[in-house]
């Protein structure tokens, strides 16, 4: 049997962090209180579901002098409890304290561990509530870790499916036979590469993050969704500490203003968010004079990314932070989201991953895939006045659950940061709510915790406009933005 290697994606992100851009993900789940819920219980509860995937019972193995994607393997005698501990929130137990506490905790196991995963169990919540936390390495992938914890009905009956295992480590022969074979496969696709045309290569080697997927001074969009990016503390050089906010607004609310003005919820939370920033960027910097920069996800043109299921690429789009007209910012998101997807679907490889660059770069050793990022990461910080992006927005659809006998009450992430990008928002899409985590470094953005309420009452504001707006009649956000536009003489 071949050696199961990392993902190509998952190694580019594993190698490319760097001391002051960690890429670990951390997921916390909060529980309603239940009697049959205690710190023993959740443990057992982490430690049967996660290890259910095999690679979080696995460990990398790297090939001879780096050379080629490691390999994963079993980690002989692997008992998962030892990765899961227990904590308290301190009184009173709220949002702020729990996000606080999970970022201390995360920030030390980082350090302290070189395990792929760390997850705690977390009492002391206000209402008796209880809450479970899982920081884990971006080699484990993408997917939810809520999706091995959870489940429809309290206590499901049958036992969960385990994956099979990789086995034992391959040999030093069979290390260096899967790097020959993998030498032979990044030379195809340098081929592809060479065939395919230098334009082709340079769209590929865009998408690595270092550039946008469209021009920023597109010259086909409105004046106030287009010109130079602009200066600001998102785009300012990170160092290793971070922090997070928590918050939830409800689904309904969201879906009225999306009913009202005809666009989709992942629009709706764009201008919340817009307007949030504006509103941060007047307190303690300056309210640039062009729109900032996010990384969105890129659905099909029917489809709304905040499902967490349609989203097929990541695009940039940009964000108008300096109009004060709630109403023509959503017009100005909905429509660039709409090009973006529109563009998407007739050519896919606008966001496409680049994947034969990929399978090129995983050839270099990871110290020169190190080098070349820390020595991107200085030159930012000697020009970092020229940013590429300013946040990362992404949705992830959890529909709350139960995790043992305790009903989900919310469920946040926190992604990582990237050089250039200080800021990222991660929406949790629950049964009937919005969960946002929103996380930054604390040396650039302070008081971050005005961002996640800033979310929250922008959506009030936008719920306000949609209560006089003429709901069900399908109109479009244009035609609302110039009545409303009439309305405001």
């Amino acid at each position: 049997m071949s050696a199961a290697r990392l993902a190509e994606s998952d190694a580019r992100t594993l190698y490319l962090q760097t001391p002051t851009t960690p890429a670990y993900t951390v997921s916390v789940v909060v529980l309603e209180p239940s009697p049959g819920i205690d710190h023993a219980v959740l443990r057992g509860i982490v430690a049967v579901g996660l290890p259910r995937l095999p690679r979080f019972r696995g460990r990398l193995v790297d090939k001879p002098l780096g050379i080629g994607l490691p390999v994963w393997a079993d980690i002989e005698g692997y008992d998962a409890h030892a990765h899961v501990h227990s904590a308290s929130v301190p009184a009173p137990g709220g949002q702020r304290e729990l996000a606080e506490l999970v970022g201390r905790l995360a920030a030390a196991a980082q350090h302290e561990s070189k395990s792929l995963w760390q997850a705690w169990t977390i009492d002391g919540l206000a209402e008796g509530r209880w809450a479970v936390a899982v920081m884990t390495s971006p080699a484990l992938g993408t997917a939810p870790v809520t999706d091995l914890l959870l489940s429809a009905e309290p206590h499901p009956a049958g036992h969960p499916t385990v994956g099979a295992g990789f086995g034992p480590a391959p040999s030093v022969g069979g290390l260096v036979a899967d790097a020959v074979t993998e030498m032979v496969q990044g030379q195809m696709a340098g081929a592809r590469i060479l065939l395919g045309g230098v334009s082709q290569a340079w769209r590929a080697a865009r998408q690595l993050g270092y550039g946008p997927t469209e021009s920023a001074t597109d010259t086909t969009a409105v004046a106030s969704m287009r010109g130079p990016v602009p200066a600001t503390v998102f785009g300012a050089p990170l160092s290793a500490r971070r922090s997070m906010r928590l918050a939830s607004v409800r689904l309904d609310d969201v879906e009225a203003v999306s009913d009202a003005f005809g666009c989709n919820t992942a629009t709706v939370v764009l201008t919340a968010l817009t307007l949030s920033l504006r509103a941060w960027l007047g307190r303690h910097d300056t309210v640039p004079a062009h729109p900032l920069l996010f990384e969105v996800p890129v659905s099909s043109p029917s489809g709304d990314p905040a499902d967490g299921r349609n989203a097929s690429a990541i695009g940039q789009i940009r964000s108008p932070v300096q109009l004060d007209d709630p109403v023509q910012i959503l017009t100005n998101l909905h429509t660039a989201t709409e090009r973006l997807n529109i563009a998407n679907h007739f050519d896919p490889e606008i966001g496409a991953p680049a994947g034969d660059l990929d399978s090129l770069m995983m050839l270099l050793p990871p110290w020169a895939m190190r080098w070349a990022m820390a020595l991107g990461a200085e030159v930012g910080q000697a020009a970092w006045h020229t940013p590429t992006g300013h946040c990362s927005v992404s949705f992830v659809s959890a529909p709350h659950g139960y995790c043992g006998a305790a009903r989900v009450a919310a469920s946040y992430t926190s992604a990582p940061l990237a050089h250039s990008r200080g800021l990222s928002l991660t929406v949790t899409t629950g049964t009937d709510i919005m969960d946002v985590c929103v996380t930054a470094c604390p040396d650039n953005v302070a008081a971050i915790g005005e961002i996640s309420e800033g979310i929250v009452d922008a959506v009030g504001v936008l719920t306000a406009a949609a209560m006089r707006s003429p709901r069900g009649e399908g109109r479009s956000v244009v035609t609302e933005m110039n009545s409303y536009s009439r309305r405001r003489l």
